[in-house]
Order: C-alpha cells, then structure tokens, then sequence
C-alpha cells in the first residue's frame, strides 16, 4: 500500500515539476542554453525578419516619442518632449511611398508643432509641411509652409555629383543585408504567448539586440565600403580604417555598457509576418555625458498591415525645386559642412 501512495506521490510530483519547467521554459523565465522552445521562437522570429526583406509593400502607422529632462546651470528642471505620428505607405519594389505625420513638442514650455506629408516616386522626393506653430514660423520654417517641395538627387549637390555611385550603393547594402541574415542580431529573450493584433493571432516575445553580433556587422561593413571606392579614394580610406577597427570594439563595448539592454516586443502572425513593434528605453544622462544630469526616455509604437498590397501615389502639382528655396551653393556648403563634421 506505502508503495502504491509513494508511487502516486512520485508521478505528482513528477507531473507538477515537468508542468512547471514547461511553463518556464517556453515564456523565456528559465531560459538555459539547450531551451528548445527559445530554438523555436528564434526560427520564428528569423524567418520574419528574413519576410521583412523580401516585401514589396506595406504600411506601418504608430508613434516615436522623446522626452529629455536635464538641469540648467542653476539646478532648474529642463524638459524637453517631442512625439512623431507618422502613417507611412511603402513599394520597395516600385521605388514610391507615401507618409502623413505630425509632430508635437514641448521645450522648455514652449509648444512647436506641424503637420507633414512626404512622397516618393522613383529618385523624385517631394514633402509639404502644414500648420505650423508660431515659434517655428518665426524660426524661418515658414517659407516652406503649404508648398510642395521637390527634392530630387540633382537638388543635393554632394549626393548628385556621386550618382553614377548609385549602383555600388545598392551593392552594398544587398551585401549588408546578407550578412544580417547570417548573423542573429535579434534575440528571443521570452515567449510572452500568443495575443491578437488588429483580430490576427500573433505570437508575442520580448526581444533583445545582440551587442556582439551588431558590433561584427559594424566592423565588416565598414571593410566592405572599400570595395566600392576608387583607388584614390580606397588608399585614403585604408588608412583612416586602420585607426576605427583598433578603437570601434573597445569604444562600441563601452557605449553598449552605458546604454544598457536594448530591448522592445515584437508580435508574428501565423504566416511569419511582424505585426507590431513595441519598445521603450530610460537612458541615465550622467553615464553618457560627464557632469550632465537627467534621463532621455525613448517609445516606439508601430502597427504593420495590407502586406503586398498596391500603392498610389501621385506626383504633387506645381511643386517647386528647393534650389528655388534654398541657393544652390548654400544647400551644398551646409551639407559639405555635415559631411566634414561626420568625419572628423
């Protein structure tokens, strides 16, 4: 009898346990190397970012929010916060998209705001922005207001005079993208069950970057930009490219020790496709700049829907070259002047 209850104990027991590890194992609570439920979320979620590369169109509508909050030199709160609602359409195939935005801030209680929309055809840029708060029109935004912009690769001097460039560019990138997909980036850290997004069912994870892997993607895309320079251009860069892959490790480790864990949510329907992405991250100011106090907090909320479905957009009337807005020679001392500061 003390062996049949001693054996009904056992198997319980046993069936309690096996539940248990079960239920932590597949959420990620306990999540050891050899998790076999992490190795299925990580093909998941593999197999969506590789979808993500391979769309011809979506839209995506959500929210990117700032908030800073730091100290003038008399201990006084500053706060500064700005949100950006874009409603973004994309063909990647065709080269055309199209976004609505807003976007709304507040610094040092003062109020900026306006509203925007962006259009691409083929090379062709063309952007307007609307209603405009005061404080930016005084800024001299205001010659801008309710006009369609043209912006087109021969209204940026520094980008048009490398346009034959364009080719390697693409090449580049096509390259780049190759190795993202080689190396996990992105890693499931839990399985936090499956939740519905717009009426879809969507299996949802926590996900982190991986600091390891985007550092190599850093260091091999930076020796991979060589190949497509000229051989006077190459020799230069070789040299400057010695002193980065000495300093890039030590320096990228000490940033991603300061920043701290990046991580966001992720949802992936049924057919691998990301849904929804989700993240916020609390940035402590005294760890990236010395003797500076305060916080940055930065929110992305984005929703992704009507996958390869068709795009229209038209090209904006009466639009007006930015070189009409802005010198010719003004534009292309500003961004040689970007550039430069970039380098050094």
């Amino acid at each position: 009898m003390n062996k049949i209850l001693n054996l009904k104990f056992l198997i319980i027991a046993g069936s309690i346990f096996l539940g248990t590890l079960v239920v932590l194992l597949t959420t990620g609570i306990y999540n050891p190397s050899w998790n076999p439920f992490t190795f299925a979320s990580q093909r998941n979620l593999n197999k969506a970012i590789g979808k993500m590369t391979t769309l011809d169109n979506l839209k995506t509508q959500g929210n990117v929010w700032v908030e800073v909050t730091t100290v003038d030199k008399e201990k006084k709160p500053i706060t500064l916060n700005f949100s950006f609602n874009p409603s973004v359409s994309a063909d990647f195939k065709n080269k055309k998209g199209l976004s609505d935005f807003n976007l709304t801030g507040e610094i040092g209680g003062l109020s900026v705001s306006f509203d925007g929309e962006i259009r691409l055809v083929n090379d062709e840029f063309y952007f307007q922005i609307k209603n405009l708060s005061v404080l930016l029109s005084y800024m001299g935004m205001g010659k801008f207001q309710d006009k369609w912009i043209k912006l087109s690769s021969t209204s940026t001097p520094a980008e048009g005079e490398k346009n034959q460039g364009k080719e390697k560019i693409k090449e580049f990138f096509k390259e780049v993208m190759n190795e993202l997909k080689r190396k996990e980036i992105i890693k499931v850290k839990r399985n936090l069950g499956e939740e519905k997004v717009d009426g879809i069912q969507c299996s949802h994870y926590l996900v982190i970057l991986d600091n390891k892997n985007l550092k190599d993607i850093a260091l091999l895309s930076l020796g991979k930009v060589k190949d497509f320079l000229s051989e006077e251009e190459k020799k230069e860069y070789e040299e400057k490219l010695k002193g980065v892959e000495k300093d890039l490790p030590q320096k990228f480790d000490e940033f991603s020790q300061k920043f701290g864990e990046i991580s966001f949510e992720i949802w992936i329907d049924k057919e691998s496709r990301v849904k929804k992405i989700k993240g916020e991250k609390e940035i402590d100011l005294t760890k990236l700049i010395e003797g500076k106090e305060g916080k940055i907090k930065i929110g992305l909320d984005f929703n992704l829907f009507d996958f390869d479905k068709e795009v229209k957009v038209e090209i904006p009337k009466d639009s007006i070259p930015l070189e009409d807005i802005i010198p010719k020679e003004t534009l292309k001392s500003s961004t040689s002047e970007l550039i430069e500061s970039q380098i050094k």
